[in-house]
């Protein structure tokens, strides 16, 4: 399928022949209405941004026929949640919602994305996340040592934790994100951290930044009601410390 072949067409749903091995770069770009894919079982390739901005596209099931993949394949697919590839695959795996390539390279993830915290992964591919609108909150793990061009741009992520195993980072990672917090493990900024890595974001870095925790200390949010209707609200317990949700509940 060649290059921008069905961009912003109305389809609904993709059912591919088995005859089909490639998707070119952009092939679905656009198609905003594109809620369900089948990619057969002989896809080989799939070009740069083959399903970017497919809004409704909420899960995406790749072949185990699969060799390469570009960048950007699911960028701006808000609604994706399920990401995968079938068992079998020599090229790429997948855990927690990501796409994993042999080398230990995170190449693409979504919303829903836990990033394995079992060494799998060695590095963030470039734009590996971006738009993923839904993605607020990700773990990085201590063994990644490379994040790509734009891994995080236009997620919606608030706090981030970089270890200090990262050696090397690309420029605008968290670009048009709205960020509040950012911590870094590192003491100072590393040499092979690209000097626009953090570019766009209007608040202070804090280097050296200790991120094991073992939740020892704990605090209520409490606040007053500010109606008399009957309803309910969130009785939350977190981490003084690291700030991690521990516990929340539904009063009545």
């Amino acid at each position: 399928i060649g290059a921008l072949a069905f961009e912003d067409a109305p389809v609904k749903e993709l059912i591919l022949p088995d005859s089909v091995t490639a998707i070119a770069d952009g092939a679905f770009y656009a198609c905003k209405f594109l809620e369900k894919i089948h990619l057969g079982n002989s896809l080989v390739s799939l070009g740069e941004g083959a399903f970017a901005d497919c809004f409704a596209l909420a899960e995406a099931i790749l072949p185990a026929t699969l060799q390469t993949m570009g960048t950007q394949v699911f960028s701006g697919c808000k609604a994706l949640t399920l990401l995968a590839v079938e068992e079998g695959c020599e090229a790429f795996s997948s855990a927690g919602n990501c796409i994993i390539d042999a080398n230990g390279v995170l190449v693409a993830g979504c919303s829903t994305s836990v990033i394995p915290a079992d060494g799998s992964v060695l590095a963030i591919a470039p734009y590996a996340f971006s738009f993923a609108t839904g993605l607020t909150e990700v773990s990085i793990p201590e063994g990644v040592t490379e994040i790509g061009e734009g891994a995080f741009e236009n997620t919606g992520l608030t706090t981030l934790f970089i270890p200090d195993t990262v050696t090397k980072v690309g420029k605008h990672i968290l670009h048009g994100t709205k960020l509040v917090s950012l911590y870094c493990g590192s003491a100072s900024q590393p040499v092979d951290w690209h000097i626009k890595w953090n570019f766009g974001l209007q608040i202070p870095v804090i280097w050296g930044y200790d991120n094991t925790c073992a939740h020892g200390e704990t605090r209520h949010e409490a606040l007053d009601p500010t109606c008399t209707a009957e309803g309910s609200y969130e009785s939350v317990v977190y981490c003084s410390d690291c700030g991690t949700e521990l516990s929340r509940e539904t009063v009545t």
